[in-house]
């Protein structure tokens, strides 16, 4: 006995009315066909879209089996129509391909809430704060009850390219007046950076940020990926388990993944954040650190090999904003460089290529 064959009753009201028989004769014939395990998603909707975007209300009684129904798009409310029907559990919101097993679900985190266009003009757009999910980034479960996603990324009002042909051709569509940031010219076209939202900000991070991990390991297979996501990535919320339907297991850090993959992580001395507040670059045979201030007292200054021998150790004294460390007869490769001044915001490391 199949799946619909169980259900008792399908009750779709509009408003306070119930729907005409016609709606349920389509109905009824989408649930024998999806029965079969074929896609009836367009019939139903061909007649939903016939209730003019009015509310819905949607009863599933079943015997003998758990009856579920799950939202695609839209909001499942409350409606005192029938206040015995709940409002639904906000869950299983993401789909295909996304919800593949072979698949990386990326999900979206906010940082920035306000932003100023290029009209110079102020705009709120507050989708959460300091590396919180963003409310419409979607939750697991799948509908198999897999966690999903598998990790984060920022995704709010993130600075990209537009179009340039849809800003010649809609320059007074909504987004380009309330969210694009700057317009300029290039080659005889007008193009723009616009802010914008959602998990397709927030993939492509989660993708550049793989493609460096490839780039430093070319044979990093996708189950090696999956580990690095899950032994580095940031908790935002430290009270949740992870993996989770709202974080997977974290938000992606790029750097400690790179640490990670070339075997830094085994160097107690070497730290898991990057150093702020100072520059450090590869400059001919060496490697030049520039600080934004210059530092007030001595500092010491760590590099490190893959293999985890240390090669140089200098401590210096304040001279300024500006100093230069010696790699002569160091062989190639990758070196970790590690500073120390006894502050925070300066104190951390940077990968380099020697």
């Amino acid at each position: 006995m199949g799946f619909f064959s169980k259900i008792k009753k399908i009750g779709i009201f509009n408003g306070f009315s119930q729907l005409d028989d016609d709606f349920y004769d389509d109905l009824e014939e989408s649930l024998i066909v999806s029965d079969l395990g074929m896609d009836t998603t367009e019939t139903v909707m061909d007649r939903l879209r016939q209730t003019d975007g009015r509310l819905l209300s949607v009863e599933i009684v079943g015997e003998g089996t758990d009856a579920s129904f799950y939202k695609s798009r839209g909001t499942l409310i409350t409606n005192p129509a029938n206040p015995s029907l709940a409002a639904g559990e906000y869950s299983h919101s993401i789909g295909s391909p996304a919800s593949s097993p072979a698949a990386i679900c990326v999900g979206s985190t906010a940082y920035r809430q306000d932003i100023y266009t290029y009209l110079g003009a102020h705009r709120v757009y507050d989708m959460g704060h300091d590396g919180e999910r963003t409310r419409t980034s979607s939750i697991g479960p799948t509908v198999d009850e897999r966690i999903k996603p598998d990790v984060m990324a920022p995704g709010t009002n993130i600075v990209s390219s537009y179009s340039s042909y849809y800003l010649e051709h809609h320059p007074s569509a909504w987004d380009i007046v309330n969210s694009d940031k700057e317009h300029f010219d290039f080659e005889g076209r007008t193009y723009a950076w616009n802010y914008n939202s959602g998990t397709s900000m927030s993939t492509p991070a989660a993708a550049g940020a793989i493609a460096l991990w490839l780039q430093a390991c070319p044979t990093l297979t996708p189950d090696q990926v999956r580990e690095l996501i899950a032994a580095t990535s940031r908790r935002h919320d430290p009270s949740l388990d992870y993996p989770n339907n709202y974080y997977g297991y974290g938000e992606i850090d790029v750097y400690a993944g790179l640490l990670r993959l070339l075997g830094f992580t085994a160097i107690p001395d070497v730290s898991q954040r990057q150093a702020q507040g100072v520059a450090i670059r590869p400059v001919g045979d060496g490697v030049e650190l520039r600080f934004d201030s210059a530092p007030s007292h001595t500092f010491v200054v760590n590099v490190y090999g893959v293999d985890g021998r240390r090669v140089v150790s200098h401590r210096l004294a304040p001279e300024g904003c500006s100093y230069h460390i010696s790699l002569a007869g160091a062989p190639r490769g990758v070196y970790a460089v590690q500073v120390n001044t006894g502050s925070r915001a300066t104190t951390g490391s940077q990968l380099i290529r020697h």
